[in-house]
């Protein structure tokens, strides 16, 4: 059989194969990647980030990151905060169930307490300023439950194949955002661009993923840029390291973040 043939064939192929899929399909996949593209399994990774505020000199934070997904589909992940020396040492664990809220705790090493936090603190900022939430950071893009969604098409974004995909709450009344669009990579299920749109109308916030790398857990984009367009802040997250590991139980209980060695 004619290469060309069969190459042209097998693009035609996996063309009707992605336009088969559906919003709800797409964003499952985009779940399990996560914000971080870790994908499901035991990872450790570090970030750093650099945070810009109008009229205020650039502040620069490190985080150490493990985590896991359990076999119920619970995430559990550990966030080290290892720069400033003024947060250096503070840890917030997450649990997050499938089906039910999130819960975090809090550990101050130089207290040598670990607390829960209750209520939304899991909506609430991991760094003033960024707009990033500890949710986000431990679970990623969730836009299946409690919202709407509609494939829209497909465009190429910075060179790149992508869904763009429209997603509303379906309940409006309080939601932060009256809808989002989401350009998803075709091939990786990695948010490339996310707008948000607030309840006046207005873009108020962009996430943008660039700098796509291969490593032994697969494609990461390595630069993530989160801003604030209305206020013009700019937070760039940088994705150091990531690599594939086994984490020890103890890590995500507790009663025994006291007693690792992160």
């Amino acid at each position: 059989m004619n290469r060309l043939f069969v190459a042209v064939w097998a693009v035609a192929l996996l063309s009707v194969i992605g336009l088969a899929m559906t919003a709800d399909e797409i964003l499952q996949r985009v779940e399990e990647q996560g914000l971080l593209g870790l994908g499901a399994g035991d990872f450790r990774g570090a970030l750093s980030m650099v945070l810009y505020e109008p009229d205020e000199q650039p502040e620069e934070y490190r985080f150490r990151v493990w985590g896991r997904e359990e076999e119920d589909g619970t995430v559990k992940t550990i966030i080290l905060y290892a720069y400033p020396e003024l947060v250096e040492g503070t840890v917030f664990l997450f649990h997050s169930p499938p089906d039910e809220d999130p819960r975090l705790w809090l550990m101050l090493p130089e207290l040598g307490v670990v607390r829960e936090w209750v209520g939304d603190r899991v909506e609430q900022e991991f760094v003033r300023g960024t707009g990033v939430t500890y949710e986000e950071i431990a679970h990623g893009f969730t836009y299946r439950d409690g919202y709407e969604s509609e494939l829209q098409g497909e465009e190429m974004l910075d060179g790149e194949p992508c869904w763009r995909l429209l997603v509303r709450p379906l309940d409006g009344t309080g939601a932060e955002w009256a809808s989002i669009m989401l350009w998803v990579h075709r091939q990786q299920f990695i948010v490339l661009r996310a707008d948000f749109v607030d309840v006046s109308g207005a873009l108020a916030r962009r996430i943008t993923a660039s700098q796509l790398e291969q490593d032994e857990l697969g494609t990461v984009p390595r630069l993530l840029v989160v801003e604030d367009l209305l206020d013009d802040v700019r937070a760039e997250i940088r994705i150091e390291e990531r690599t594939r590991e086994e984490i020890p139980e103890e890590y995500f209980i507790p009663e025994r973040l006291l007693e690792l060695d992160l």
